[in-house]
């Protein structure tokens, strides 16, 4: 193993250590209702999480023990390919997380503007 691999281990294990954090503490804010996502999104998001853990974990796996010389060409291009689907879904499940949050962010800036024409009423 080169040094370079271990380097990239040690990255990607902090990585998933990190991602483990940020879905916990996502969790952790949504039950305690600190945040304005519903749960759908919070779903949608763990499972973006998950898929990510997933594909970095793959990743890992890939550099460290599945090489072109020593496995199948079949083997090879079915799992890399198989990291490749799962970063498009990844990125599918950030964009719809990505809509939810602008979506939400319009309906808190129509509230806020029907707030504060309100409280111009009252105090006019």
């Amino acid at each position: 193993m080169s040094f370079e691999q271990e380097v990239f281990g040690v990255i990607c294990s902090f990585f998933v250590i990190c991602m483990i954090a940020v879905g916990a503490l996502e969790v952790r804010n949504w039950l305690r209702q600190r945040t304005l996502i519903s749960g759908r999104q919070l779903i949608i998001r763990l499972l973006g999480n998950v898929l990510l853990l997933l594909l970095l974990l793959k990743v890992l796996y890939g550099i460290y023990w599945v090489e072109y010389a020593r496995e199948s060409v079949d083997y090879f291009l079915k799992y890399w390919g198989n990291c490749v689907g799962l970063a498009y879904l990844a990125l599918t499940f950030a964009g719809v997380d990505v809509y939810y949050t602008w979506k939400l962010r319009r309906q808190c800036r129509r509230a806020s503007k029907r707030m504060s024409q309100h409280l111009a009423k009252i105090s006019a």
